[in-house]
Parts: structure tokens; C-alpha cells; sequence
């Protein structure tokens, strides 16, 4: 069941002195400035391969290229300063997902490390999400979200995929998602265009309710019953803080320099 919560959600977002980049604060420690996370966990390639129970936060960026493993020895069996594939922390879900390497295995739009996601069997989704820690987010807060995306000429132009999306989903804590929040860029025939598409961007924002109990951001397609690839890269993901919590970023700014 969709819970419907009125939202109204900005068309266009101007961009300010306070916007955070949400990309750049990410780290793999459960610190104050981190905002990425997985609630459910995620795959860890260390130690011989493990499932890391969630929530986690997680080390990503918006193009997948790889990470530095934090000074608490994070992931799990990783030692500070190893070299973290571009993929781990972030939900490649679908048929089939992994990091690309575009130049070789796609058009070579994106030049380097990508996203790549196939899927084609009708009722299949695949593509790429990350969390954001609701508890660090207050109500009126912005959210806004962009990416990049293209299907390979060989391997999905001209084939009717399924409809691209990108989208910044609120959940309520029964787990229901919210309607009506006009978060969300459809397009039902990317695949008929070759080349580079940009979702979302200023086409919509979310405004955060405050009392979510899950948000997620994610961009990636429908399978119906067409077999072909997205490539995803050149994520932007930015928090604008509500009025309210400037001030309470401002005083915590404030603390911190008193403390050092």
C-alpha cells in the first residue's frame, strides 16, 4: 500500500552557500559527517567475501571510481589506505550488475569507471541506490539528485527498454512508500536515443517530511521482456539544510573550531 504524504517539491533547486555535497562527506566511519549509508548492509569483498548486516555507512562517489578503506581498518578486514573497488557500498541490483569499465565495455561515453546494469525479463528492475541517514536530516531539509546515463549502441539502442528512471524515494515505518512526492524523472523511451541523457537534475527535488523512517536514491530501468544495458555515471547528490538547521549547523560549526 502507498501512503500518499503532500510534498511540494521544487522545480528548480538554487544551488547555495550551504548546500552539502552529499558524495563528498561519505565515509566508511560511523562519524557526525557522513550521510550515505546501506540500512539493509552490503556485499564486503574482504576477509574472503562477507555480507555486512546493516545499517552501514558507506565510502561512495558519483562516478564509482575506487576508494580508500578508512583509518578504522572499514570496511571489515580491510587495513586503512587499501584500495576499495568502486562498487562496494553501493546496491547494483537487476539481472546483472557490476562496475564498468566504459572505454572497453561500453561507447566509451563516460571514458572509465562506470555503473553497468542489464536486465530485460518483464517485472525486472535493475540499477543503483544508496541510502541517506534520516537522522541526520530535518524537516524542510532539500534533497536533490542527478545522473548521467546512456544504453551502448550495440546493446540496448533501438531495442524499447523499459522506462529509465531516477527518483528519491521517502518510506514511512511501516515500510510503505510515500506518494505523491514528485520525486521522480521517468523516461519511456530513453532507449530510442543514442548518446548521453541526463535524470533529474532540476526537475525535482524532496523535501523531507521529518518523519521517514527510510529515504533512498535511486536510477536505473524496467525490464519488458527487451535485453539491453544501461551505463550509469556522474551521480550529483546535495542537501540543502531547512532554514532551521542552519542555525544548528552554524553553532556546531562554531563548537567544533572552540574545540580544536
Amino acid at each position: 500500500m502507498m501512503k500518499s504524504l503532500l510534498i511540494v517539491a521544487a522545480t528548480t533547486t538554487v544551488a547555495s552557500a550551504d548546500t552539502i555535497d552529499l558524495f563528498a562527506t561519505s565515509s566508511w566511519e560511523n562519524n557526525s559527517d557522513s550521510y550515505l549509508m546501506q540500512s539493509g548492509g552490503y556485499w564486503n569483498p574482504f576477509g574472503g567475501g562477507q555480507w555486512m548486516g546493516g545499517p552501514h555507512y558507506v565510502s561512495v562517489n558519483g562516478g564509482f571510481e575506487s576508494v580508500v578503506a578508512g583509518d578504522g581498518a572499514l570496511p571489515a578486514g580491510a587495513n586503512p589506505g587499501d584500495t576499495i573497488d568502486g562498487w562496494v557500498g553501493w546496491n547494483l541490483y537487476g539481472g546483472q550488475a557490476w562496475q564498468a569499465d566504459d572505454a572497453n565495455e561500453g561507447d566509451g561515453l563516460f571514458g572509465s569507471a562506470a555503473a553497468k546494469v542489464w536486465a530485460g525479463n518483464p517485472g525486472d528492475y535493475a540499477g543503483a541506490a544508496i541510502d541517506i541517514d534520516v537522522s541526520k536530516l530535518n524537516a524542510g531539509d532539500i534533497l536533490t539528485f542527478s545522473v548521467d546515463i546512456y544504453t551502448p549502441e550495440n546493446d540496448g539502442v533501438g531495442r524499447g527498454l523499459g522506462e529509465a528512471y531516477a527518483e528519491i524515494n521517502g518510506f514511512d515505518a511501516d515500510g510503505n512508500l510515500y506518494a505523491d512526492t514528485n520525486s521522480r524523472d521517468a523516461r519511456p523511451n530513453w532507449s530510442d536515443t543514442a548518446g548521453i541523457q541526463t535524470l533529474g537534475g532540476n526537475l525535482f527535488s524532496y523535501t523531507v517530511a521529518g518523519d521517514e523512517s527510510r529515504i533512498e536514491v535511486n536510477v536505473g530501468f524496467a525490464g519488458n521482456g527487451n535485453w539491453g544495458a544501461m551505463f550509469i555515471d556522474n551521480m550529483s547528490l546535495t542537501l540543502v539544510p531547512a532554514p532551521g538547521a542552519l542555525a544548528l549547523l552554524g553553532f556546531a560549526a562554531v563548537g567544533r573550531r572552540r574545540r580544536k
